[in-house]
């Protein structure tokens, strides 16, 4: 099986603050129902009322973001990647937990 090779755009998305994680399990659920282009979700524990999700462009948060509660909007432009590395992990050591959930691509239900 080969892995396809998608690249994303990190977008920030404000919340209340203190509903970080649960914006970012919503849309978790949310994108596992789905066909959007929503690679990857981070909400670490220092970004009070933010997480950052990856897609292949801002519309695609947009509409993923749809009717989930506890989100205030999208930031204007991209973060950039320099931003979000430290709390990145190599792919083979990451842990999934509450706090970082790569959607790793998920393949479509064909």
């Amino acid at each position: 099986m080969v892995e396809e090779s998608v690249e994303g755009n990190f977008y920030a998305v404000r919340t209340t603050i203190g509903q970080e994680k649960s914006v970012a399990d919503r849309l978790f659920t949310k994108v596992g129902k789905g066909d959007l282009n929503i690679y990857s979700i981070l909400a670490p524990p220092s970004w009070r009322g933010y997480l950052a999700v990856e897609a292949i462009n801002k519309t695609e948060v947009e509409k993923s973001l749809y009717g989930v509660t506890h989100v205030r909007g999208v930031v204007e432009g991209e973060l950039n990647f320099d931003e979000i590395e430290q709390f990145l992990e190599d792919r083979k050591s990451t842990r999934l937990n509450s706090s970082h959930i790569p959607l790793s691509r998920m393949p479509s239900s064909a």
